[in-house]
């Protein structure tokens, strides 16, 4: 009895090991790599119009150094998402469990990054200072969402130098909602998928890493991504039902943007007044554009609807400062006062131009613009800069579509 219990006790131990252990992975799989993703398991469970359940399982070998910032242990939270579950564990090149991490292991902070001033989204990650490699981490989070208008995509190849074992997505809708799915770049590679939008499951893998390469297009027009939208929404309470674009700028009006425009009488005669002597519209949007950029700043305060809501224009006019959303707004509000039309404009930023996918609607950009058509000329203006010039938006925002 003795006897097989240790044997039994060997074998757990030699199949854990060789699970993990650094020298089982295929040699295709190092070369090139900074780390190598041994598993990613991701299951999205939407449960209810504004219950959304996401969990990942992963299992990351870091080969060295440069590849310490992929792994990835860290998950964001508010007050609608909750996480329900964290937890991780180290082992070393052998696949021997070095270290189970416990709560104090983990940091837990606001989530401001550059140019915001104030969010209410805070962010836990494993802190972590590895003293040799090759290390594993395996790590488990499940988090709880109210808000549902974005399901997770699904993008296994998420970074150069960064090879992946296995690949797993599992999705299922517990709903009435319909699901809409786009499937990008699947031709050309070995992805194995089962079910529908209501009950789906991919797996890819074995796939090597890739250098990146100078002017490099996004490796999401490279390998296979796929992403998922509900036609009814749930965003900090407000629910939403759409089927096509027009509905959901309705939506968007709505609920977003519609009373931001709360100048007073006088503000709205001030406004006038600095346009009194413009002698065209062109020119009263310049005069106006100008006044903009020497009287606020941005600075982004993420709050509100998801952080989608852009403060009211008597909040910039009192604060001076504001995020896209605000100043945009702010904008709108001060051509909409000396009676010139212009439209709350979503756009993707970044200097490589991504356009917005037309057949399939979903929340989309990560910035928003003012789009002014005059009669003989449409005009753009980035509201966020004090430098730029009228109705330049540069390589920021320019040569893309956007959703008006």
């Amino acid at each position: 009895m003795k006897k097989t219990l240790l044997f039994s006790t060997f074998m757990c131990s030699f199949i854990y090991a060789q699970n993990y252990a650094v020298d089982q992975i295929p040699a295709d799989l190092v070369k090139d790599a900074y780390v190598v993703i041994r598993q990613n398991d991701e299951k999205i469970e939407l449960l209810k119009v504004d219950e959304l359940k996401y969990t990942e399982d992963v299992v990351v070998t870091v080969l060295s150094k440069a590849g310490d910032n992929y792994v990835g242990a860290q998950a964001y939270y508010n007050p609608n998402t909750k996480i329900d579950l964290f937890e991780a564990t180290l082992y070393d090149a052998f696949g021997k469990e070095v270290k189970k991490f416990k709560s104090k292991d983990l940091l837990d902070q606001s989530a401001v990054s550059n140019g915001q001033m104030y969010t209410d989204d805070r962010i836990k990650y494993l802190n972590f200072t590895p003293t040799s490699y090759p290390y594993t981490i395996h790590y488990k989070i499940t988090t709880t969402t109210k808000n549902t208008i974005g399901i997770p995509k699904w993008y296994p190849v998420k970074a150069p130098n960064l090879s992946v074992e296995k690949s797993s997505y599992q999705f299922s809708n517990k709903t009435n909602a319909t699901i809409r799915l786009k499937e990008n770049n699947f031709n050309g590679f070995n992805i194995q998928k089962t079910g529908d939008q209501n009950n789906l499951n991919y797996t890819f893998n074995h796939i090597p890493a890739f250098n990146e390469e100078d002017k490099m297009i996004s490796i999401r027009n490279i390998f296979p991504n796929a992403i998922l939208a509900s036609n009814q929404i749930n965003i900090d309470g407000v629910k939403g039902t759409f089927d096509n674009w027009n509905e959901y700028g309705k939506w968007t009006y709505t609920y977003l943007v519609n009373g931001k425009q709360d100048f007073t009488a006088p503000q709205k005669d001030y406004f006038k007044g600095l346009v009194k002597e413009a002698k065209s519209d062109k020119e009263k949007v310049e005069i106006l554009y100008k006044h903009l950029q020497k009287k606020v700043r941005y600075i982004g305060v993420q709050l509100g609807i998801g952080g989608l809501s852009p403060y009211p224009a008597s909040y910039v006019e009192s604060k001076s400062y504001g995020d896209c959303k605000a100043l945009t707004n702010y904008m709108l509000s001060m051509l909409d006062a000396v009676g010139i039309k212009s439209y709350y404009t979503e756009v993707h930023s970044g200097a490589t131009p991504k356009d917005m996918t037309e057949d399939m609607m979903y929340l989309q950009g990560d910035h928003v613009i003012l789009y002014v058509p005059l009669k003989d000329e449409d005009i753009w203006l980035e509201t966020t800069s004090q430098t730029s010039a009228f109705n330049y938006l540069g390589d920021f925002t320019a040569n893309r579509k956007v959703f008006i």
